[in-house]
Protein backbone atom coordinates (compact mmCIF):
# COMPACT_ATOMS: atom_id res chain seq x y z
CA UNK A 1 0.00 0.00 0.00
CA UNK A 2 1.90 3.02 -1.27
CA UNK A 3 2.12 5.99 1.01
CA UNK A 4 0.79 4.48 4.20
CA UNK A 5 1.83 2.21 7.03
CA UNK A 6 0.35 -1.27 6.97
CA UNK A 7 0.23 -3.45 10.08
CA UNK A 8 -1.12 -6.98 9.68
CA UNK A 9 -1.88 -8.97 12.81
CA UNK A 10 -2.27 -12.68 12.05
CA UNK A 11 -3.27 -15.81 13.91
CA UNK A 12 -3.37 -19.42 12.84
CA UNK A 13 -6.03 -20.50 15.34
CA UNK A 14 -9.48 -19.46 16.42
CA UNK A 15 -9.62 -16.98 19.23
CA UNK A 16 -10.54 -13.62 20.71
CA UNK A 17 -9.00 -10.23 20.11
CA UNK A 18 -8.94 -7.62 22.87
CA UNK A 19 -8.20 -3.97 22.16
CA UNK A 20 -6.63 -1.52 24.60
CA UNK A 21 -5.86 2.17 24.16
CA UNK A 22 -2.77 3.83 25.66
CA UNK A 23 -3.59 7.37 26.72
CA UNK A 24 -1.73 10.46 27.85
CA UNK A 25 -3.76 13.39 29.19
CA UNK A 26 -6.86 12.07 27.45
CA UNK A 27 -5.26 11.51 24.04
CA UNK A 28 -4.88 8.07 22.52
CA UNK A 29 -1.19 7.59 21.77
CA UNK A 30 -1.27 3.94 20.74
CA UNK A 31 -3.70 1.07 20.33
CA UNK A 32 -2.70 -2.43 21.42
CA UNK A 33 -4.55 -5.51 20.19
CA UNK A 34 -3.99 -8.77 22.02
CA UNK A 35 -4.90 -12.18 20.64
CA UNK A 36 -6.11 -14.96 22.95
CA UNK A 37 -5.92 -18.24 21.04
CA UNK A 38 -8.38 -20.99 21.89
CA UNK A 39 -9.55 -24.04 19.94
CA UNK A 40 -13.11 -24.49 18.66
CA UNK A 41 -15.18 -23.35 21.66
CA UNK A 42 -12.59 -20.57 22.01
CA UNK A 43 -13.41 -20.25 25.69
CA UNK A 44 -11.66 -23.01 27.64
CA UNK A 45 -8.06 -23.99 28.21
CA UNK A 46 -6.65 -26.97 30.19
CA UNK A 47 -5.25 -26.66 33.69
CA UNK A 48 -4.51 -28.89 36.66
CA UNK A 49 -7.99 -28.01 37.95
CA UNK A 50 -9.75 -29.01 34.72
CA UNK A 51 -11.00 -26.76 31.90
CA UNK A 52 -10.99 -23.07 32.82
CA UNK A 53 -12.93 -20.38 30.99
CA UNK A 54 -11.04 -17.49 29.42
CA UNK A 55 -14.04 -15.17 29.80
CA UNK A 56 -13.33 -14.17 33.45
CA UNK A 57 -9.78 -13.30 32.41
CA UNK A 58 -11.06 -11.17 29.53
CA UNK A 59 -13.60 -9.49 31.79
CA UNK A 60 -10.88 -8.77 34.35
CA UNK A 61 -8.82 -7.03 31.65
CA UNK A 62 -11.76 -4.76 30.92
CA UNK A 63 -12.63 -4.27 34.59
CA UNK A 64 -9.05 -3.17 35.31
CA UNK A 65 -8.99 -0.90 32.25
CA UNK A 66 -6.43 -3.09 30.48
CA UNK A 67 -8.77 -3.61 27.52
CA UNK A 68 -11.75 -1.79 26.02
CA UNK A 69 -13.62 -4.52 24.14
CA UNK A 70 -13.29 -8.05 22.74
CA UNK A 71 -14.12 -9.62 19.38
CA UNK A 72 -14.74 -13.32 18.77
CA UNK A 73 -13.69 -13.99 15.17
CA UNK A 74 -15.72 -17.12 14.48
CA UNK A 75 -15.75 -20.92 14.71
CA UNK A 76 -17.53 -21.14 18.04
CA UNK A 77 -17.75 -24.92 17.68
CA UNK A 78 -16.30 -27.68 15.50
CA UNK A 79 -16.98 -27.75 11.79
CA UNK A 80 -17.57 -30.17 8.97
CA UNK A 81 -17.75 -30.23 5.21
CA UNK A 82 -19.47 -27.41 3.34
CA UNK A 83 -23.18 -27.73 4.11
CA UNK A 84 -22.65 -30.82 6.25
CA UNK A 85 -22.26 -29.62 9.82
CA UNK A 86 -25.05 -31.05 11.99
CA UNK A 87 -23.72 -29.21 15.04
CA UNK A 88 -25.71 -26.22 13.79
CA UNK A 89 -28.86 -26.52 15.89
CA UNK A 90 -30.88 -24.33 18.27
CA UNK A 91 -29.52 -26.01 21.40
CA UNK A 92 -25.86 -25.44 20.57
CA UNK A 93 -26.44 -21.87 19.40
CA UNK A 94 -28.29 -21.13 22.64
CA UNK A 95 -25.57 -22.72 24.78
CA UNK A 96 -22.96 -20.54 23.09
CA UNK A 97 -25.14 -17.44 23.47
CA UNK A 98 -25.51 -18.13 27.20
CA UNK A 99 -21.77 -18.69 27.55
CA UNK A 100 -20.65 -15.63 25.60
CA UNK A 101 -23.28 -13.42 27.26
CA UNK A 102 -21.09 -13.53 30.36
CA UNK A 103 -18.39 -11.53 28.56
CA UNK A 104 -18.22 -7.73 28.84
CA UNK A 105 -18.13 -5.62 25.64
CA UNK A 106 -17.91 -8.68 23.39
CA UNK A 107 -18.76 -8.60 19.69
CA UNK A 108 -19.37 -11.84 17.78
CA UNK A 109 -18.42 -12.74 14.23
CA UNK A 110 -19.40 -15.77 12.18
CA UNK A 111 -16.93 -18.43 11.07
CA UNK A 112 -17.41 -21.06 8.40
CA UNK A 113 -18.13 -23.75 11.02
CA UNK A 114 -21.38 -22.06 12.06
CA UNK A 115 -22.20 -20.41 8.72
CA UNK A 116 -21.61 -21.96 5.31
CA UNK A 117 -20.83 -25.38 6.79
CA UNK A 118 -24.26 -25.60 8.43
CA UNK A 119 -26.48 -28.35 7.06
CA UNK A 120 -29.06 -25.93 5.62
CA UNK A 121 -26.69 -23.50 3.89
CA UNK A 122 -27.79 -22.33 0.43
CA UNK A 123 -25.01 -20.49 -1.36
CA UNK A 124 -27.50 -18.76 -3.68
CA UNK A 125 -29.41 -17.12 -0.81
CA UNK A 126 -28.56 -14.60 1.91
CA UNK A 127 -30.70 -16.40 4.45
CA UNK A 128 -31.47 -19.80 5.94
CA UNK A 129 -32.90 -20.95 9.30
CA UNK A 130 -29.46 -21.42 10.90
CA UNK A 131 -28.12 -18.11 9.62
CA UNK A 132 -31.18 -16.29 10.96
CA UNK A 133 -30.77 -18.11 14.26
CA UNK A 134 -27.13 -16.97 14.46
CA UNK A 135 -28.20 -13.41 13.67
CA UNK A 136 -30.90 -13.50 16.35
CA UNK A 137 -28.51 -14.84 18.97
CA UNK A 138 -25.41 -12.75 18.20
CA UNK A 139 -26.25 -9.74 16.01
CA UNK A 140 -29.79 -8.52 16.67
CA UNK A 141 -30.15 -8.71 20.43
CA UNK A 142 -28.36 -7.72 23.61
CA UNK A 143 -25.72 -8.06 24.89
CA UNK A 144 -23.95 -8.20 21.51
CA UNK A 145 -25.50 -5.09 19.93
CA UNK A 146 -24.00 -2.46 22.23
CA UNK A 147 -21.13 -1.92 24.66
CA UNK A 148 -22.26 -2.09 28.29
CA UNK A 149 -19.11 -0.62 29.83
CA UNK A 150 -17.47 2.70 28.84
CA UNK A 151 -14.04 2.47 27.28
CA UNK A 152 -11.12 3.16 29.67
CA UNK A 153 -10.31 6.82 30.11
CA UNK A 154 -13.11 7.87 27.77
CA UNK A 155 -15.06 9.90 30.30
CA UNK A 156 -18.00 7.50 30.10
CA UNK A 157 -18.07 7.12 26.31
CA UNK A 158 -19.36 3.91 24.73
CA UNK A 159 -19.13 3.94 20.92
CA UNK A 160 -22.31 3.28 18.96
CA UNK A 161 -22.21 0.02 16.98
CA UNK A 162 -23.75 0.28 13.52
CA UNK A 163 -24.84 -2.87 11.73
CA UNK A 164 -25.81 -3.56 8.13
CA UNK A 165 -29.53 -3.83 8.84
CA UNK A 166 -30.92 -1.70 6.01
CA UNK A 167 -31.63 -3.87 2.94
CA UNK A 168 -29.53 -3.06 -0.11
CA UNK A 169 -30.84 -2.79 -3.68
CA UNK A 170 -31.20 -6.58 -3.77
CA UNK A 171 -33.09 -6.81 -0.48
CA UNK A 172 -30.16 -8.22 1.49
CA UNK A 173 -29.48 -7.16 5.07
CA UNK A 174 -26.57 -8.56 7.07
CA UNK A 175 -26.59 -7.53 10.74
CA UNK A 176 -23.58 -9.77 11.41
CA UNK A 177 -21.46 -7.04 9.74
CA UNK A 178 -20.70 -4.09 12.04
CA UNK A 179 -18.88 -0.77 12.26
CA UNK A 180 -17.98 1.72 14.96
CA UNK A 181 -15.52 4.56 15.46
CA UNK A 182 -13.55 5.52 18.52
CA UNK A 183 -10.94 8.28 18.75
CA UNK A 184 -10.61 8.55 14.98
CA UNK A 185 -10.14 4.80 14.55
CA UNK A 186 -12.63 2.94 12.33
CA UNK A 187 -13.43 -0.65 13.32
CA UNK A 188 -15.07 -2.96 10.78
CA UNK A 189 -16.41 -6.46 11.50
CA UNK A 190 -16.94 -8.42 8.29
CA UNK A 191 -18.57 -11.61 7.05
CA UNK A 192 -15.60 -12.99 5.13
CA UNK A 193 -15.27 -16.70 5.83
CA UNK A 194 -13.43 -19.73 4.52
CA UNK A 195 -15.14 -21.40 1.57
CA UNK A 196 -17.72 -20.16 -0.90
CA UNK A 197 -20.38 -17.84 0.50
CA UNK A 198 -23.24 -15.65 -0.68
CA UNK A 199 -21.83 -12.48 0.88
CA UNK A 200 -18.53 -12.60 -0.99
CA UNK A 201 -18.84 -15.03 -3.91
CA UNK A 202 -22.28 -15.85 -5.31
CA UNK A 203 -24.47 -12.88 -4.40
CA UNK A 204 -25.21 -10.02 -6.82
CA UNK A 205 -22.74 -7.77 -4.98
CA UNK A 206 -19.94 -8.13 -2.46
CA UNK A 207 -21.85 -7.23 0.71
CA UNK A 208 -18.72 -6.54 2.76
CA UNK A 209 -17.25 -4.15 0.20
CA UNK A 210 -20.63 -2.45 -0.09
CA UNK A 211 -20.72 -1.86 3.67
CA UNK A 212 -17.12 -0.63 3.79
CA UNK A 213 -17.97 1.93 1.12
CA UNK A 214 -21.09 3.01 3.02
CA UNK A 215 -19.39 3.42 6.37
CA UNK A 216 -15.88 4.78 5.86
CA UNK A 217 -15.95 8.59 5.96
CA UNK A 218 -15.07 10.15 2.62
CA UNK A 219 -13.39 13.11 4.33
CA UNK A 220 -10.56 10.87 5.63
CA UNK A 221 -11.40 11.84 9.20
CA UNK A 222 -10.18 8.52 10.62
CA UNK A 223 -6.51 7.98 11.44
CA UNK A 224 -6.59 4.18 11.34
CA UNK A 225 -8.77 1.39 9.99
CA UNK A 226 -9.05 -1.97 11.75
CA UNK A 227 -10.74 -4.83 9.90
CA UNK A 228 -11.84 -7.90 11.85
CA UNK A 229 -12.26 -10.85 9.53
CA UNK A 230 -12.52 -14.63 9.90
CA UNK A 231 -10.58 -14.99 6.65
CA UNK A 232 -8.11 -12.54 5.18
CA UNK A 233 -10.11 -9.66 3.61
CA UNK A 234 -10.86 -10.29 -0.05
CA UNK A 235 -9.69 -8.18 -2.96
CA UNK A 236 -12.92 -6.19 -3.30
CA UNK A 237 -12.70 -4.94 0.29
CA UNK A 238 -8.96 -4.28 0.15
CA UNK A 239 -9.11 -2.63 -3.27
CA UNK A 240 -11.85 -0.24 -2.21
CA UNK A 241 -9.84 0.94 0.77
CA UNK A 242 -6.68 1.35 -1.30
CA UNK A 243 -8.09 2.63 -4.60
CA UNK A 244 -11.29 4.45 -3.64
CA UNK A 245 -11.02 5.56 -0.05
CA UNK A 246 -7.28 5.99 -0.51
CA UNK A 247 -7.66 8.46 -3.38
CA UNK A 248 -8.37 11.26 -0.97
CA UNK A 249 -5.39 10.46 1.21
CA UNK A 250 -2.85 12.11 -1.06
CA UNK A 251 -4.38 15.48 -0.15
CA UNK A 252 -3.80 15.11 3.61
CA UNK A 253 -0.55 15.04 5.54
CA UNK A 254 -1.46 12.31 8.04
CA UNK A 255 -2.28 9.02 6.33
CA UNK A 256 -4.39 6.32 7.97
CA UNK A 257 -2.79 3.02 8.85
CA UNK A 258 -4.56 -0.25 8.13
CA UNK A 259 -4.68 -3.23 10.48
CA UNK A 260 -6.25 -6.51 9.39
CA UNK A 261 -7.05 -9.10 12.05
CA UNK A 262 -8.31 -12.49 11.03
CA UNK A 263 -8.32 -16.22 11.69
CA UNK A 264 -6.80 -18.37 8.99
CA UNK A 265 -3.76 -20.50 8.31
CA UNK A 266 -0.64 -18.57 9.31
CA UNK A 267 0.81 -16.66 6.39
CA UNK A 268 2.73 -13.49 5.66
CA UNK A 269 1.73 -10.69 3.30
Amino acid sequence: MKGRTTNVFETGMQGFFQAAFIRYHGFVLHMQIKCHLRSFTNTFFPSSFGPLSIIPYMNANIEHNDAAFSVHIGDMFGGGDLGGNNRCNPYLFESRRALFSEATNLLMMAGDNEWNECWDYNVTSNTSPMRELWRDKFARNLPFTSFSRPFPGSGGVTPTIQRKTTPNAFGDSNPEIFYFEYNNVAFLGTNIITGESYATDTGPTDINAEFVEEMLPSDCSVNSIVIFSHKYPNDKVSCYIVNEFGQGLRFVSSLPSLSSLYHEDLRRH
